[in-house]
């Protein structure tokens, strides 16, 4: 990624009863930093996880959906649908890395003939339609043998497609190619975007790429969406205005606002390493507002090695690290907001630069932090403040927001390159 080195590790694995039935899961994820160990039980309508991370362990209870499946689950209820073309039916996929079931729509399609490294093979072609909580729609296209094993799978991702193909372990464990994507993060700007930080409003017009295509883009309290006949959207994005006399911590009812409250696998808020830094960077004020704006000033200087080479880190790996780029500002500040009780949420999305990495005037793919006070989501952006641009600024358009782990940079990269921006009507 801009010529710095970065590998990343997912293994996910299953254990189920030969009918199908959950027992039990793991996921290990790399991504840059430390590893996180994510471990599972089924036991009826729950699942009890273990994460471990940095020598700690976090030990939580979720609901178990009803009738969801694994993977060797799914295989059985495509042979029990049956592998018919144009037979589609629906279920609930629980992932050990999203940590949470999600919903899927399944087309089967007909057979073709596929390349497996080599090995040419007939196979059954399959469409999948995943929601993923927060991070809206993927869609994958899998080609699955007789018996309803999966060969090979397909992502579209920055404009691409990502293919797994099945392979013998010694071949999947070799070497890996080096690839450069950071050119793939990137959308044309139709103009300049001048004097930027001065401008109190902008409009966008953003159309998909493919006719099927439409695009569903989320509104917060900088970003009302106007969904347009064509299948595109207008955005507008006001600056940000911080409200104050706002109480701390958050007491009110709003669900969301209580849910971005807790700690999660990737913003560790309860940790008592992200307790003192919150309590450093905040100091002796009772104003949310304040906390909050104090908070992101505060990461912006407390990151100081500003590099490429880190994936995806959690906070905790981050407040010991002290590096990452802008999920890993987002990350960190959207914990220490929830350590001292202001709900604090994840951003993900497109921003306007100048120039980065010999790259000029385009949309980059960019992370921040939205902070809930005064009864309204009000963003941050501790990175753009640690770079000299100020912060948050209307050239941020939001295409996922949630809690924090992976799922909203996955939404980020299948959505880049499904659309380009028209046009751009900045206001003072």
């Amino acid at each position: 990624r801009g010529g710095m080195p970065i590998s990343l590790y997912t293994k996910e694995s299953s254990v189920e009863t030969a009918k199908g039935d959950p027992i039990r899961f793991e996921s290990s994820m790399d991504l840059g930093i430390m590893k996180m160990l994510v471990t599972g039980e089924v036991k009826g309508n729950q699942a009890v996880m273990t994460i471990s991370s940095m020598g700690q362990q976090q030990t939580q209870t979720v609901d178990w959906p009803r009738n969801a499946v694994m993977s060797e689950g799914l295989r059985l209820l495509g042979l029990k649908k049956g592998l018919k073309e144009g037979t589609t039916y629906t279920a609930k996929v629980f992932s050990p890395t999203q940590m949470s079931a999600l919903d899927v729509e399944v087309t089967v399609g007909a057979k073709e003939r596929i390349d497996l490294l080599g090995r040419v093979v007939d196979a059954i072609k399959v469409r999948n339609k995943f929601v993923v909580q927060g991070a809206g729609e993927l869609e994958s296209t899998s080609y699955v043998d007789e018996e309803g094993n999966l060969l090979k799978d397909i992502v579209p991702m920055l404009g691409m497609n990502i293919e797994m193909i099945v392979c013998s372990k010694e071949f999947a464990m070799s070497e890996n190619d080096v690839f450069e994507f950071i050119d793939k993060m990137f959308v044309d700007s139709p103009q300049p975007m001048e004097d930027i930080r001065g401008l109190g409003s902008a409009t966008y017009t953003l159309s998909p790429k493919a006719d099927t295509q439409k695009l569903v883009l989320p509104s917060n309290g900088q970003q009302s969406v106007e969904p347009l006949d064509s299948g595109g959207v207008k955005v507008t994005v006001v600056a940000a205005e911080m409200p104050s006399g706002a109480a701390m911590p958050y007491k009110g009812k709003d669900a969301r606002a209580v849910e971005a409250l807790k700690p999660s696998a990737f913003v560790q808020s309860d940790r008592p390493e992200i307790v003192k830094l919150a309590r450093e960077a905040v100091g002796n004020t009772k104003d949310a507002g304040e906390a909050a704006k104090r908070i992101e000033a505060f990461v912006a200087e407390y990151i100081d090695d500003k590099g490429l080479s880190v994936g995806y880190a959690s906070a905790a790996e981050v407040a010991a690290s002290r590096q990452g780029d802008c999920t890993e500002f987002a990350v960190l500040t959207a914990a220490l907001c929830r350590a001292v009780g202001i709900p604090a949420e994840v951003v993900s999305g497109v921003a306007y630069i100048d120039e980065f990495a010999g790259v000029r005037n385009k949309f980059g793919g960019h992370a921040w932090t939205q902070v809930y006070v005064g009864d309204r989501w009000v963003a941050l952006d501790a990175a753009f403040k640690s770079g000299g641009r100020g912060g948050f600024d209307v050239g941020h358009i939001t295409l996922a927001q949630g809690n924090g782990d992976p799922a909203g940079f996955f939404e980020l990269a299948t959505t880049m390159g499904k659309f380009t921006i028209d046009k751009i009507e900045p206001r003072k």
